[in-house]
């Protein structure tokens, strides 16, 4: 049945091919009073029929996967030959996609693969507890100032305490005795760190400290077993980049054409927040944009400019007009020009990104 299901459309001429065959087979009185060039018509026609399912729709199905295929080479070599520089700029272009875009990030989530295995620690306060809140300056902490300063560690989520670390990054790693590892090269360094922490403190603050403490629970994760999800919540940016600078260059390479045809897109601008391609945008145009996107976004439907591509295509003098054209009162015409530019300008760097990576825009 998988089988069937499979190749529905082959099996379904097939069966039609073999159908006649078989209606000529045993009718074949009314066959033979059919005229020469009549029967010559039905057998062409079984024939035919028999030919495309047997053989045209594998043709037609490996020249698709041969396009896509020869595409993905193109990508792909383009990937291998820029500079790093140049892919970390696309790292954090996919990232802020990821991260500002629930649509784009569906269409890719499932391509997305580690295939490392990590180290994963999660911690406690460290007796810190009572004089966290007295500080001003939120510095880390010693554990977590360790662990964040392991090669690539990387923390998910902002305010909680779990790290991952590629394991391939640890010298001395032991998977049998991971207490060890830890006991030997990072709780020695803890204290230390400590040491230079209780440093900073006040008298009145140092009283609240607790004595030398901490929990921790570390397990390895392996290959391939990481699954992440999310809804009306994001991770950290350095986590999702870090899943992104983790891929292989093939898959890279897909997700960079998913990126050119999603940013192409008519509605696309409908699908994202602005900070998916804007990057220094200040408080105060964020607040514009999140209480006026909507009609910006509306306006620029009317003046034809319905994705980023556009944008970057556009006429600066135009997009300002448009923008000071929806915030009236609430702004400056300098600072409708001010946010203009930086809308223009993030689209242009995007644009530049992708196309430096082989995507065709």
């Amino acid at each position: 049945m998988k089988l069937i299901k499979k190749y529905w459309k082959k099996t379904i001429l097939i069966l039609l091919s073999t159908a006649g065959y078989f209606i000529i087979s045993i009718e074949t009185e009314i066959f033979k009073d059919l005229s020469f060039l009549v029967q010559c018509l039905l057998f062409l026609t079984f024939f035919s029929i028999n030919l495309i399912g047997t053989v045209g729709i594998d043709e037609f199905e490996y020249g698709k996967l041969f396009q896509k295929l020869k595409t993905e080479k193109e990508t792909l070599g383009t990937l291998l030959r820029i500079s790093e520089k140049e892919i970390s700029d696309l790292h954090r272009v996919i990232t802020k996609f990821f991260n500002y875009s629930i649509i784009y990030r569906k269409d890719i989530i499932e391509k997305l693969e580690l295939k490392e295995e990590f180290l994963c620690i999660m911690k406690s306060s460290e007796g810190f507890g009572k004089v966290w809140n007295n500080l001003e300056d939120k510095k880390m902490l010693p554990f977590t100032k360790i662990l964040d300063g392991l090669p690539g560690s990387v923390r998910p989520f902002e305010k909680d305490g779990l790290f991952l670390i590629p394991i391939e990054n640890l010298k001395g790693f032991n998977h049998k005795d991971i207490r060890l590892f830890i006991n030997k090269k990072i709780i020695p360094k803890v204290k230390t760190e400590r040491i230079q922490f209780l440093k900073t403190l006040t008298k009145d603050q140092k009283k609240l400290v607790d004595k030398f403490s901490y929990k921790y629970i570390a397990f390895i994760l392996r290959k391939n077993s990481l699954d992440y999800d999310t809804e009306n919540r994001k991770f950290s940016d350095k986590f999702v980049q870090f899943i992104v600078s983790n891929q292989g260059e093939r898959t890279l390479a897909q997700i960079t054409n998913e990126l050119a045809e999603f940013v192409e897109g008519k509605e696309v601008l409908n699908l994202i927040d602005w900070e998916a391609f804007i990057d220094d945008l200040n408080d105060d145009q964020k607040k514009l944009l999140s209480n006026y996107g909507d009609s910006i976004r509306s306006k620029f439907k009317q003046g034809k400019i319905r994705n980023i591509v556009d944008i970057s295509n556009g006429d600066i003098l135009k997009i300002s007009s448009i923008i000071q054209s929806v915030l009236k009162n609430d702004t400056t015409e300098r600072k409708s020009k001010n946010l203009a530019d930086k809308i223009v300008k993030g689209a242009n760097e995007t644009i530049r990104i992708l196309r430096s990576a082989g995507a065709k825009l």
